[in-house]
């Protein structure tokens, strides 16, 4: 922390340690919730979401009293991760498909190595876009690089979709990231 920021932050880093699990499982949340909206679910998707802040504002009553910020970042990771358990087995379930470990060690070694880079660029006020922009080109690029993403998907992202048929993975099959 002390690294990134003035010494004045570094009794945060403490917190940042615990929250940073908390948002990874935060992304597969979105994900997984994503591809229940898709299935025409989104009460699902809904109740999910409130059940993971309710068992957040229950923890926190517990963790905040006791251990102040620090239990604050724990009772977020924790509801957080009991959401995207409850959203994966849901996706499971319904689709019998599931990650590929390797496609996660892939897409998530992709994702440090993006974060490591982007650390380099210091920029203020609304500059702050360029960095960001060039940071999501390298990280498709790197998803390309790796296999994740192919050539026809990239242009696929500029078909009209409306009238080709939506292909669903066949029974069994893992879902790439």
């Amino acid at each position: 922390m002390v690294l990134l920021f003035p010494l004045d932050y570094a009794a945060g880093g403490k917190i940042l340690a615990v929250l940073i699990w908390g948002m990874t499982f935060l992304s597969f949340v979105s994900l997984l919730t994503t591809i229940i909206n898709a299935d025409n679910r989104p009460q699902l998707s809904f109740k999910i979401t409130v059940l993971t802040v309710i068992l957040d504002v229950i923890l926190n009553r517990f963790f905040v009293p006791h251990f102040g910020a620090i239990g604050g970042a724990i009772s977020t990771t924790v509801a957080v991760g009991a959401g995207a358990v409850i959203a994966m087995i849901f996706v499971y379930r319904r689709f019998r498909v599931f990650v590929k470990p390797k496609s996660l060690l892939r897409v998530s070694g992709t994702v440090i190595t993006v974060g490591l880079i982007s650390i380099l660029f210091k920029v203020d006020g609304h500059y702050f876009l360029i960095p960001f922009s060039l940071s999501f080109v390298l990280y498709g690029l790197g998803l390309f690089v790796i296999g994740e993403v192919k050539i026809k998907e990239i242009f696929g992202l500029f078909k009209n979709k409306s009238s080709e048929e939506v292909i669903t993975p066949a029974q069994g099959d893992s879902l790439p990231l």
